[in-house]
């Protein structure tokens, strides 16, 4: 996987452009997007669109020159292609990433846009993701919805046994874990009792993520690469904190966030 340099931006004026239906846009691989040359506060993100591999596809509405919104009429909108930032842009995409334009043939743009491309590909390959918790290694398994310890399969802890939220809101499941017994509690009554915190699931596991919501693959995967070395937040002080009748129900939609006037 070939690193960016930072260093390598272009002003907008040099950049190259791409036309949409009579509308020039500057093709802007920093923020990975389209910026209109004579409106530089409309753009569009390539992760909004869809990504083909070949080519991106998106809904355009010749008016915003941009997403419709979801109650625009249907024959304002159109489908249209999107060239790769790989053709766009094929000088400004090898100088970013240290390569020469010969290097980039036969390749797409996830493998230069996404940080982790070899962890993505293993991932898509049967490899599930692991997360430290504590310094025990756990099998991310989203499909039997369990967190299940590398060195002993019979040790699991299942996602419908997890607490929703966080004490502070920035964790999506939390539970009481002894480290000894391998296994949850619901009491700190022990000194080898900790309060692990996980991240939400796109976090976790993206890919299988996106494939339990009936996307393909990589649906998530540039806006939320496969973690290196994840590790769960953990806590070893005694804490006061109030039982949550709330259980986190494993199999309740979650996507992403959409961002734009995507349909």
């Amino acid at each position: 996987m070939e690193t960016a340099n930072p260093s390598n931006t272009i002003p907008l004026e040099r950049l190259p452009t791409h036309e949409i239906e009579g509308t020039s846009f500057y093709v802007d691989i920093n923020s990975q997007a389209l910026i209109e040359t004579t409106d530089i506060t409309n753009t569009i993100p390539f992760s909004d669109m869809k990504d083909h591999g070949t080519h991106y596809s998106m809904c355009y509405h010749s008016e915003y020159k941009n997403f419709p919104c979801q109650l625009d009429a249907v024959e304002d909108i159109i489908n249209i292609n999107i060239p790769p930032l790989l053709i766009l842009d094929s000088e400004g995409m090898a100088k970013k990433y240290g390569v020469t334009i010969e290097n980039l043939k036969n390749k797409t743009d996830l493998e230069f846009l996404n940080p982790n491309y070899e962890g993505f590909m293993e991932r898509v390959a049967g490899i599930l993701p692991h997360i430290d918790i504590a310094g025990q290694d756990f099998i991310i398994d989203l499909n039997l919805k369990e967190l299940r310890l590398a060195e002993d399969a019979f040790v699991k802890l299942e996602f419908k046994d997890f607490e929703i939220g966080s004490f502070d809101g920035d964790f999506a499941y939390h539970f009481l874990y002894d480290t000894k017994l391998q296994k949850l509690v619901g009491n700190e009554s022990s000194k080898d009792v900790i309060r692990v915190e996980l991240l939400n699931l796109l976090y976790l596991d993206p890919v299988g993520l996106a494939r339990r919501n009936g996307h393909e693959d990589s649906a998530y995967i540039r806006d939320y690469p496969i973690e290196k070395n994840l590790k769960a937040t953990t806590y070893t002080s005694p804490l006061d904190v109030k039982k949550h009748s709330n259980k986190q129900t494993f199999d309740h939609d979650i996507t992403p966030r959409k961002r734009g006037k995507r349909l």
